[in-house]
Formats: structure tokens, sequence, C-alpha cells
């Protein structure tokens, strides 16, 4: 049975909550990583942001994060909306679905993304009358 737990502190090492939480039969860096998400989830519940996070495992402290906007995810953005099941790992960029390969690609030339949206908005014709929606695409 493995689990997880930690402590949350103030900056003045405070402790704010602790937890501790089992995870079933996984292995260590699965536990380690099911525990650091369940903290930082306690911690977003709590109302909390811009925390920093301390682990005692090398391989989940060697991992660095860093926050883009979802035009720099495209493709990560375009595999997930297509609903390819409950799990699948794609070992080789050519076993991509062609509408990812497609975004890695224009990414890989450092071709820029732009979100759109299409607002629909009605109008009001000619002597107040409802004159039908029309199409408006925004950038995002």
């Amino acid at each position: 049975m493995a689990a997880g737990d930690g402590l949350v502190r103030n900056h003045q090492g405070e402790v704010i909550f602790a937890f501790y939480k089992e995870f079933g039969d996984v292995d260590v860096l699965a536990a380690e990583s099911l525990s650091l998400l369940f903290g930082l989830t306690l911690c977003v519940q709590s109302g909390m942001d811009g925390f920093a996070v301390e682990v005692d495992s090398a391989v989940l402290a060697s991992v660095q994060i860093s926050h883009v906007f979802r035009e720099a995810n495209g493709a990560a953005d375009k595999l997930a909306s297509l609903n390819l099941g409950s799990q699948r790992v794609f070992n080789l960029p050519q076993e991509l679905p062609s509408a990812v390969k497609a975004i890695v690609a224009l990414d890989s030339m450092s071709f820029p993304n732009f979100r759109t949206q299409v607002v629909r908005e009605s109008f009001m014709g000619k002597h107040g009358v409802h004159g039908g929606h029309e199409n408006i695409y925004r950038n995002c």
C-alpha cells in the first residue's frame, strides 16, 4: 500500500495544514507524484496561490514547470479535444493524429497560433425590427 503525506507551511515555517493519503498499489514515483498533486489540490481549494514546493524526491525535484498560454500549447490542446479514449500513448511523432502533427509542424517553424472564438451577436434592423444574428470572430 503506497501512501503520501505533506505539510503546508507559511513563509515563517508555521504549519497551516498537513495531510496523509493512501494511493493503493502504485510504485514509489507514482505515490510521490499523486501526493504532490493531492497537496497542490488542497492548497488551491484553500484559496492559496503563489506557493513554493519542496519535495524529497530527486526525480520530482528535477522537473521544471512553467506556465504557457493556451496558444503556446496548441498541440496538447488539440490532442485533448480529440477524445481518444481513457488512455493513449504515442511513442513516435508519426503516430500522432494528423491534426496534431500539423500543429507541431507549424510550431517548430515558430508559426504563431491564434485562438479565436465565434461570438453570435443580435442586431436590430431598420425600424427597431430584430435583424438576426451575426457571427463575429475575435482574437482571444
